[in-house]
């Protein structure tokens, strides 16, 4: 099994937990940015967290044709005034692939649904509509 996974601009301790689960079970990880963040955050090794190299934008839209699933692992706003979630969240329109893309939120910040509607939308919607 084959999952792109579209990483949050801040290390997540859920996003750190499906990754080591996903790992541990075989699965071929295709993140956006590097992982080594996560792993040196929450102090766990290779065995847990693989060392993937970095993959372009054009290589993750690329991977994401010939993916199982891609996973949008979600994370609090950079600043309670940001309208920009960060990372490579632009990533989501791009791929445009609604009907394997899985939205996972470990921001805790459902006071501010109305921030993460919009991408939640597109996930669960339909995004680009093809």
């Amino acid at each position: 099994m084959k999952i792109v996974l579209i990483l949050p601009h801040r290390e997540e301790f859920l996003a750190c937990e499906v990754i080591k689960g996903l790992h541990r079970k075989g699965v071929e990880l295709i993140p956006s940015s590097p992982l080594s963040n996560l792993s040196k955050l929450y102090r766990v090794g290779n065995d847990d967290i693989p060392n993937i190299r970095e993959y372009s934008d054009d290589e993750i839209i690329e991977h994401s044709k010939s993916a199982d699933y891609i996973f949008v692992l979600w994370s609090k706003f950079p600043s309670p005034y940001s309208k920009d979630p960060g990372g490579k969240m632009y990533l989501v329109d791009k791929i445009n692939e609604p009907d394997k893309t899985v939205f996972i939120d470990g921001s805790e910040q459902l006071v501010r649904a109305e921030r993460i509607s919009l991408i939640t939308l597109k996930v669960c919607l339909g995004y680009g509509k093809k």
